[in-house]
């Protein structure tokens, strides 16, 4: 009979092999308390909150925004969550389209309020760009990239046509002006059709009541105070028989009428229905034809500086230097207004345009101001 004989695993039968094992495994389990320590740590180790941080500083961020003048639709931003290394933020961005002066005036502004909170500012200059970032222990907080190819740009109103025909010194200048030609003076429609023929830009320049009326007359046709749509309408069909052909207004005068909303209500609704555009000439500061305007969404602007309200060299000079200070400052182009029968102006003008040029301020056409 043959007896079976079973042979035991050799770590059971070898006493120096079951204490090798013994080893290897006390060692496995070890290791793996330690990766699952390791694994816990990682996960469960406290993290680093920035969030409230990031958006103290996106807050004071936005209120100079807010502040600067920028137009909303010339800034584009996103934000994102980000974590890394157990700290976790809002990281925001920004593109920004702006002049070259307003965008060291806002990042000088940004770099003291990082400065202050304690945070990295860095400034990286390109061709047409810069790019500020703001950081803080490593976490980005804001990237803003400002876009600088916004060009400077002015438009200069020249209004009283009508009283002469002589308006060479201004169209000789060779630099694009908007005429605003009075209706029923003597060259009204002469001028009008002349302008038109020679391919340029003119508008209606309307006559309307001002403070002090009837002791100040705007000249006739006008518009009033109290008048009725229709009236309204009546009065600025004969104003454009005078200035056929233009695509729009200003005012001439109306303190008062630009002041009354019920009033410039009604002349926006017939600019509306006849697609015509209308410039405020601010005369006043009260004036709320502007404000109705967008309302009604007539296309529109507004005056920013009268350039010769005193006929002399010294102060119209100051007034153009003022309009190119305020293009380079301003978001979209810049009004001016003067006036067909002053002195000095054309002369002046013509002494100014490399001033201009030279301040990277092109002139354009006031319709160009339009929004």
């Amino acid at each position: 009979m043959i007896k079976k004989t079973f042979n035991k695993p050799r770590f059971f039968s070898d006493s120096g092999n079951s204490r090798s094992v013994t080893v290897f495994l006390a060692a496995a389990v070890l290791l793996t308390l330690a990766a699952a320590g390791f694994y816990i740590f990682s996960v469960r180790a406290p993290v680093e909150d920035l969030i409230i941080e990031s958006l103290e500083f996106e807050t004071e961020l936005s209120g100079l925004l807010a502040g600067s003048g920028i137009p909303e639709d010339s800034i584009s931003s996103s934000r994102r969550s980000e974590r890394k290394d157990n700290v976790i933020w809002v990281k925001f961005f920004r593109e920004i389209e702006t002049s070259p002066r307003r965008a060291e005036k806002l990042t000088e502004e940004l770099k003291e309020v990082a400065r202050r909170r304690g945070y990295e500012v860095y400034l990286t200059r390109y061709p047409g760009k810069s790019e500020l970032t703001v950081s803080y222990g490593g976490a980005l907080f804001s990237r803003i990239i400002f876009d600088l190819s916004k060009r400077a740009r002015a438009a200069i109103i020249v209004d009283d046509l009508g009283y002469s025909e002589d308006i060479e010194s201004f169209t000789s200048l060779g630099v694009p002006l908007t005429y605003a030609v009075m209706p029923g003076l003597p060259y009204s429609r002469r001028i009008a059709e002349e302008l038109k023929q020679d391919g340029l830009s003119y508008i209606l320049h309307m006559p309307m009541e001002p403070e002090g009326y009837p002791d100040i007359n705007p000249g006739s046709p006008a518009l009033f105070r109290g008048m009725s749509i229709e009236e309204v309408e009546k009065a600025l069909e004969k104003a454009l028989s005078y200035v056929p052909g233009a695509p729009g207004l200003n005012n001439h005068m109306g303190s008062a009428f630009t002041s009354d909303r019920v009033s410039v209500k009604a002349l926006m609704e017939v600019l509306g229905n006849k697609d015509m555009f209308f410039i405020d000439s601010w005369t006043t500061g009260s004036s709320l034809a502007l404000e109705t305007a967008r309302e009604l969404e007539v296309p529109s602007a507004r005056n920013r500086v009268f350039l010769d309200n005193e006929d002399s060299p010294e102060y119209i000079r100051s007034r153009l230097t003022l309009l190119k200070e305020r293009a380079l400052e301003h978001e979209g182009i810049v009004i001016g207004i003067c006036h067909i029968n002053r002195k000095h102006t054309a002369d002046i003008i013509r002494e100014f345009l490399p001033v201009f040029q030279e301040a990277g301020v092109e002139l354009v056409l006031a319709a160009e101001a339009l929004r």
